[in-house]
């Protein structure tokens, strides 16, 4: 039988070597920006990366790089929903962040950080993953 999963879009928006962390105020956990995808939003994975930034982030000035750059499997805490995220890179152009109630509190946290210091579970793994194999 097959699998269902939802589809998250998650962002590493870098401003130089920083990029943006968030913190979910209802898990506590570490986040990136972004969100799952609504069954309209399936053919346009950049419109949904967009809408998202502009709710959790409000009106920001950046550039999103059209191209994915890493999947791995992520567990939805919140909701106890399967998903598979799907990570984009762009970069901060400008603008005041102003993030939503779905999130206590940002960062800009420097690419060498220890990730473990910010996030936990799948998205600390998937993350692990893909600064692992951006290195070499």
């Amino acid at each position: 039988m097959n699998g269902e999963f939802q589809i998250t879009l998650k962002l590493l928006l870098w401003d130089k070597n920083y990029f943006l962390y968030l913190k979910d105020k209802i898990t506590g956990f570490g986040d990136l920006p972004g969100g799952r995808i609504t069954q309209k939003e399936h053919y346009n994975w950049i419109s949904a990366l967009e809408r998202e930034l502009k709710e959790e982030l409000g009106n920001i000035q950046y550039k999103i790089y059209p191209e994915p750059v890493y999947c791995f499997p992520h567990f939805v805490s919140k909701d106890k929903k399967d998903s598979v995220a799907i990570l984009f890179e762009g970069n901060y152009l400008g603008g005041n962040i102003q993030i939503s109630d779905e999130h206590e509190e940002y960062l800009w946290i420097h690419k060498k950080e220890r990730l473990e210091d910010y996030f936990s579970d799948t998205m600390l793994e998937g993350l692990k993953k893909y600064f692992k194999i951006k290195q070499t």
